[in-house]
């Protein structure tokens, strides 16, 4: 039998999605810095924090829907991996000529007369353009091999046991730098695992029960004030290192990245999720729908073509002068770009109802 949609989950992973467009938008929009004008002079930008606040964003999303796999699937003795793998390919391949064909008409319509530095997409790496999609389904077959029989043998200690080592496998730099060291990406993996079996610990023991609301909200606020004060220490070092080498080199805010296994983007899962996990939502079509098409909003903005777009703009000059007004113009490029995405899927759904039998 089909486990019904939770509306509440379904509506936590459309703002993952969201989260991970904007964390594209604002990376496109980060990379303005150098060369930039704007922030050249040597000084502390509190306008900057915005882009360390987005950089966050990526991570968090992209471990969401690890964690959100886990909390479904982590239980089941048995996993199907031929209809995942049949969504994928499909969904590709399908994203992969809307894009050839979408961007050469855009192209053609609108810019063959200007001559620009228009990256177009391109069907030359078809298999090689979405990291993620070989992260999750990885991480899945880890599943369906060997990871959910472990989980559902083993007793609530022996659980708690096995996420405690591999949060500290990932955690302390020096383990995963030597995780990568023998294969660049394992590090990663070892967070998808961890996600994924912390997914099946919260929906069989509920863990986290006895945290009232105001507790999660209060840890957010915590966290918000020690990440801005972490960026604070950051460029301080930076812009006291600059004046005191008198360096003749233009100024360039350093910035910050956060990986997946980084512990302020792991927090902000794990709270993120509690949080939608407690809400009772009715069951909404609507929201269901959306959901089901985040994977197809990623395939379709994850490429070169919408990286050039959202790299037009003079993000800097919006930055410097109205911060607010560049997180609007971040909003809306975001949600333009899932719009398309949502019914780029809408597209599918009917092809695909037309083309197969029921």
């Amino acid at each position: 039998m089909k486990e019904k949609r939770l509306s509440q989950i379904e509506l936590l992973r459309i703002l993952s999605m969201v989260m991970i467009v904007a964390h594209h938008v604002i990376g496109c929009a980060a990379t303005q810095l150098e060369g930039s004008t704007y922030f050249s002079y040597p000084a502390i930008y509190n306008n900057i924090y915005i882009l360390d606040v987005g950089a966050m964003f990526g991570g968090i999303g992209n471990d969401l829907f690890i964690l959100i796999s886990g909390y479904f699937l982590a239980s089941k003795e048995e996993l199907n991996l031929i209809n995942t793998t049949k969504k994928l390919f499909y969904q590709i391949g399908y994203s992969t000529v809307v894009l050839v064909i979408g961007s050469f008409i855009w192209y053609r319509i609108t810019m063959a007369k200007e001559y620009s530095n228009v990256l177009l997409a391109d069907a030359s790496n078809f298999n090689s353009m979405y990291w993620f999609v070989g992260y999750y389904f990885l991480v899945l077959l880890i599943g369906k091999v060997v990871l959910n029989k472990f989980l559902n043998k083993i007793d609530r200690k022996q659980y708690l046991e096995l996420l405690l080592i591999l949060f500290t496998v990932i955690s302390i730099g020096w383990i995963g730098d030597l995780l990568d060291g023998l294969t660049n990406g394992l590090r990663l993996l070892c967070t998808g695992v961890f996600l994924y079996s912390l997914g099946g610990y919260i929906k069989k023991y509920n863990p986290f029960n006895n945290i009232r609301w105001y507790v999660i909200l209060i840890i957010w606020v915590c966290l918000g004030w020690f990440l801005y004060i972490t960026s604070y220490n950051t460029r301080i070092t930076q812009l006291e290192t600059y004046v005191r080498n008198q360096s003749e080199e233009t100024f360039v805010p350093e910035r910050i990245f956060y990986g997946n296994y980084h512990i302020f983007v792991l927090i902000s899962c794990i709270l993120l999720f509690e949080m939608f996990r407690r809400m009772n939502i009715k069951t909404s079509t609507i929201v269901d729908f959306f959901g089901k098409s985040t994977f197809m909003v990623y395939l379709i903005h994850s490429n070169i073509g919408f990286n050039y777009i959202y790299s037009e703009k003079n993000w800097m000059e919006l930055l410097y002068y109205r911060p607010f007004g560049f997180i609007v113009e971040i909003s809306k490029y975001t949600l333009y770009t899932f719009l398309l995405g949502v019914f780029a899927y809408g597209v599918y759904c009917v092809i695909q109802r037309v083309l197969t039998k029921r």
